[in-house]
Order: C-alpha cells, then structure tokens, then sequence
C-alpha cells in the first residue's frame, strides 16, 4: 500500500478510485465524481487494507422528490478480482431518506467481509449480523422504532442464504472451498439493505464473504471473542454511558491454531473494527495470557452522542490449514462481533427512602420527606439517602444551612 510513494498513514485524505472511478449521485440531477476522498481512520499493513470516513455535503432544495424519498447512490469499478460472482465488478449502494419524515437513513456498522465455514448449515453457529444504527436516540428510549433486514443482491452459489427480517442475522449452506493445497481464499460478494420500519428511511451495504476450506473449522481455527462474567474484563452488548464521561473496556480474544492438527497458537495479529465514535481509541492486542489477547477500548463521550455501534474482527498470523498460491499459511479472521451505546445526559442525584427506618427511640426520617414535625425536647436522626444512576459519580451530602 503505497499513497504518493509512500506508505498510507491514519490521517491521510485518499480519493476513492477505480477503473470507473466511482461517482455519488445524489438522486436530483447532482453528481459528485472528486470529491468523494476519505480520511484515514486506520490501516492495517498486514492484510494491507485502510479504513477511512468521508463526509459529503449536499443541500436538497425540497424535503421530498415529490413526496418521495430522496435516493442517493454510490457506485463504480471495480470489486476485488478473486470475488467469485463479481460480474463485471461494478459496485453500486443506495441510502434512501424523505427529510419530511426523518432526518438521517440507517448507518452500517458491518465490516466489509464476513467469515463462514463451508459446508455447515447451521444459524446457531455458522451464521452473522448486519448490524446498523442511526443518528437518533436508542430503541430502548424510543415507543416505536424497527429496522427491517433483506438481501438485495446475491449471486450463485450465495442463492441458498437466508436472512432474518427482523434482526439481519444471515446463515445458509455454501459448499467449502477446495481443500487442495496450495488454495485460494474463496471471496463472493452480496448487498444487504436496512429500512427504518417507521420513517422508511433506507441504506445498503455491499460486502465480501470469505468461505474457508473444510479443513478450517470454527471451534480450531478461527480466532474468537471471549465473553467474560466480569464486566471489567468483558464489554456487554449493549452499554449505558453518560455524556462527558470517559470509560474503559477490554476485548479479549483467542487465537486459534496453526495446524490441522493442532498445535502452536497462531496469535492475534490485529484487529479490525467499523469507525469509531469521536473520541475513541481502540489499543492494539497484547497478549495477556498464554494464547489469549486483549485490546483496550477508551472512549471519551462527546456531548453530541447518542446511539452508537462498533463491530469488531480479530485475525491471526496464519494457519496451515489454509494457504495461498505460495503454500504460504493465510491469516483467518474471527467472526464479527458487534456492540452498542446508548449515551444519556448525566442525571442529577435524588433523594430516596431507605428500605429500612429503624429507630425505636428516635424520630428517623428522610431529607425526601416535604415535612417533618419535631416536638421540643426530642431528638431526631435525619437518615440521608442519596441515589445517582451514573456509577461513575462520587456523592458527597453537605448541608447548606444550620438549625439552631
């Protein structure tokens, strides 16, 4: 990987390109064909593969196309050429939003390839998620909000995948790659699209899907995310932070092995992940214990955020059991794993009533009490109980008057 004689470096601006360069249009008549250039958020010189962000700007000059949904696409030449059904390597997506009902189009978190295991038809285990979100609050602060999952385009020998319409987990049949070695990676292409249910805002995403011979197998091979009951070990699917707040949490990963057999750990090599929040930093993966590694993810939650999700895939150095045109191992990447925030205000404090008021000879009561009768010459104990919901808020309870 080489931008201007040298190697791409995080922060770079890179001009998307191809044989067709790729143009935007915006659905009423305007194209863009250069200024679709993307900054570096991460690279990867391993896989030799970047990451990076572009933000376009386009003023509509109606909310709707005729009470319509403006319909935006992104396409050109030309898709990786080891993808097996590329066609004539032409790319295209879509996102799709009437502004008179909603104020953004669903966003993908999904890596730009998923992993599976030829020739195990299994959802429960041989299956992944299109995982996406947008820019307004989290379902769970919200009455009425739904997605809905299809797969749009998909060519043979994808045909037999199906999708969950309701969650956009995807698991089918597809027949291993050939097992002679040396082999190559077995790459099919297929597009998803994401509808918000209530607004009918819509997005696509294009994405590869790498099939490994039958000599790798999940529970060997394939490196994993392990889940931990200590959430300071562990990250939950979905977390609760508070805006301004900064917050800590580690990945762990396992690497797999390096033969078919058996044998040596491989190692994490890296991480790939989706673009992260402002104010995120993802660490690299260290080993923490014999073929065990962990990454640190910090973020520190602007004041804008809200809903918000990251996807993540480890990789390791390679495995015998899978091999390139040079007899030499392949790198096999984990399967996606996805989480997501849901960012709050941060809650001021609230007095609450203890569970137990014992006193037989004094008077307990609480500061939540609008009024308490005090009778001269008895004594009174005034049981303070404060509650914040932000754990990482340290209470102090000072008084800010005197009784005599």
């Amino acid at each position: 990987m080489a931008s201007n004689g040298g190697v791409i470096q995080v922060g770079q601006v890179i001009r998307i390109q191809g044989l067709g360069d790729p143009v935007l249009s915006f659905g009423d008549g305007a194209q863009s064909f250069q200024v679709v250039k993307a900054t570096v958020t991460s690279v990867d010189h391993t896989l030799k593969t970047w990451v990076g962000e572009a933000k376009v700007a386009h003023t509509y000059a109606t909310a709707s196309n005729n009470g319509r949904a403006w319909v935006a696409s992104f396409g050109g030449c030309c898709r990786d050429s080891d993808v097996k059904n590329r066609d004539s390597g032409f790319f295209n997506v879509t996102t799709a939003v009437n502004l008179a009902h909603a104020a953004y189009s669903p966003v993908i978190a999904t890596l730009p390839r998923q992993v599976m295991q030829g020739g195990l038809n299994s959802r429960a285990n041989n299956s992944f998620w299109v995982a996406a979100y947008d820019k307004g609050k989290h379902p769970s602060k919200l009455a009425a909000k739904a997605y809905t999952w299809a797969i749009t385009w998909q060519a043979p020998p994808l045909s037999p995948l199906a999708i969950d319409a309701s969650t956009g987990q995807v698991w089918g049949h597809i027949a291993a790659c050939p097992t002679q070695s040396p082999s190559t990676a077995c790459l099919y292409a297929m597009r998803v699209r994401v509808t918000d249910s209530v607004s009918g805002a819509m997005s696509e995403v294009d994405f590869e899907l790498e099939v490994f011979p039958a000599a790798v197998t999940d529970a060997t091979h394939f490196p994993r995310y392990l889940t931990s009951s200590d959430a300071a070990q562990g990250i939950p699917a979905v977390n609760n932070v508070y805006m301004l707040y900064s917050y800590v949490w580690s990945l762990n990963f396992k690497g797999g092995q390096n033969t078919v057999g058996g044998g040596l750990d491989p190692g994490v090599a890296g991480l790939l992940y989706s673009a992260l929040p402002d104010g995120a930093r993802m660490g690299a993966p260290v080993s923490t214990a014999v073929g065990h590694y962990g990454s640190t993810l910090l973020w520190e939650v602007p004041a804008d955020s809200s809903w918000r999700m990251l996807c993540v895939q480890a990789y390791n150095n390679g495995t015998q059991a899978y091999r390139g045109i040079n007899n030499l191992s392949l790198p096999v990447r984990s399967r996606q794993e996805c989480f997501e925030w849901s960012a709050h205000v941060d809650p001021s404090p609230v007095w609450i009533r203890p569970a137990n008021l014992s006193s037989d000879i004094l008077s307990a009561v609480n500061m939540s009490s609008d009024f308490t009768a005090v009778y001269m010459g008895e004594q009174m104990m005034l049981d303070l109980t404060a509650h914040d919901e932000n754990t990482q808020d340290t209470l102090f309870i000072s008084n800010t008057t005197h009784i005599p």
